[in-house]
């Protein structure tokens, strides 16, 4: 117990906080998260990790959430994130199921970690609006309810960033992103086929074997859309106008290349 007249801390709902309640500084065991303060603007690393949590939002206020803050939890409501959050941890929210709401918009998130939405099976929308965003590797592995994702401008993905998001149907990548690296969309089978965004080939949702055919109406390879694909023979379309450097490295499988006459 903490007097109500301690003039440095503040207890409620079994969290410790610093006096104004901005600050997290300890979570006593077996707490069941109900409630957060709207003067909170932090969730320090492993602060939550392995509780129930049974919150439908994290408050406005909070800016950041640290390393594993949320890792391995279990939700007993939907809880949706503060658009203007600006820092996530890695793995913040690594193993934690269907705990987080079906949208998922942030505005000021500049770095998604390795691992921080791995598992989050319940994430149905993504919008990552901070020009030259960076996600890291494995960051939304595994996120099997992913149906739509929007990124923005310069903005770079790591390997395997969405590997196994099989529901994924809609993308959207603008043509001035800066890097996509290979096996970056790996088993993304929702799609059907190719991978195809603004009209740029980004990638197969599986290591394609035999002869593929780019589709009609793409105009452009992306950064290792098809590097490492067992390829034998690869025919390009009329549409196509642009070729990246790196979009068919190592392709040791291929024999014959189409090309058309434009």
């Amino acid at each position: 117990k903490i007097d109500p007249a301690n003039p440095n801390f503040a207890v409620e709902g079994g969290i410790l906080y610093n006096r104004d309640k901005t600050q997290i500084e300890y979570v006593l065991e077996n707490t069941v998260i109900s409630s957060l303060p709207d003067t909170l603007t932090e969730i320090p690393a492993s602060a939550f990790a392995r509780r129930t949590i049974d919150l439908d939002k994290i408050p406005d206020s909070v800016r950041t959430i640290g390393a594993s803050a949320f890792v391995n939890c279990v939700g007993t409501k939907r809880m949706s994130l503060p658009r203007g959050l600006e820092s996530v941890g890695k793995q913040a929210f690594y193993g934690t199921g269907d705990l987080l709401a079906d949208e998922i918009v942030l505005d000021e998130v500049g770095t998604i970690d390795e691992g921080t939405f791995r598992g989050c099976t319940g994430i149905k929308s993504l919008a990552l609006n901070k020009k030259g965003v960076s996600i890291g590797m494995n960051a939304f592995y595994g996120c099997t309810g992913l149906e739509s994702v929007t990124l923005p401008s310069g903005v770079s993905v790591g390997i395997s960033a969405f590997i196994k998001c099989t529901s994924m149907m809609e993308l959207y990548i603008p043509e001035d992103f800066a890097s996509i690296e290979s096996t970056a969309f790996d088993g993304c089978t929702g799609f059907g086929g190719p991978i195809v965004s603004n009209g740029m080939l980004v990638g197969l949702p599986a290591r394609h074997i035999g002869e593929f055919n780019v589709p009609e109406g793409v105009t452009r390879l992306a950064a290792h859309a098809l590097a490492d694909c067992p390829i034998t023979k690869l025919v390009l379309s009329t549409t196509l106008t642009n070729i990246d450097r790196t979009s068919v490295i190592e392709m040791s499988s291929l024999r014959e290349l189409q090309v058309p006459g434009n």
